[in-house]
């Protein structure tokens, strides 16, 4: 009998959800990838490649800016499988409906 781990995971694969899956691993991980930002900041939503990031002012989105490429290598480091290519820094919490 298979493990329900690799029941899940066969579904998942099969209907084109195990990349997602992998991808919103990075919000189990914000803590350590954004560090101390973490509490000033959220990950909203992933969307062709693009990690939305709640910011909560204008002035930290500029500052996150800076720090996007040391963040993506954070990404990387903590999801290396993922998809996420960009970050994209918001004001708005709720930047999507679909």
């Amino acid at each position: 009998m298979d493990s329900l781990s690799g029941v899940i995971g066969g579904i998942l694969k099969r209907h084109g959800l195990e990349q997602g899956v992998i991808d919103y691993d990075v919000f189990a991980h914000w803590g350590e990838i954004a560090g101390n930002l973490s509490r000033r900041t959220l990950p909203l939503r992933i969307q062709d490649g693009t990690l939305w990031v709640y910011v909560e002012n204008s002035s930290l989105i500029q500052h996150m800016g800076f720090l996007a490429p040391k963040i993506m290598q954070r990404i990387r480091n903590q999801v290396p499988a993922t998809s996420i290519r960009r970050l994209k820094f918001t004001l708005r919490k709720v930047e999507y409906r679909g």
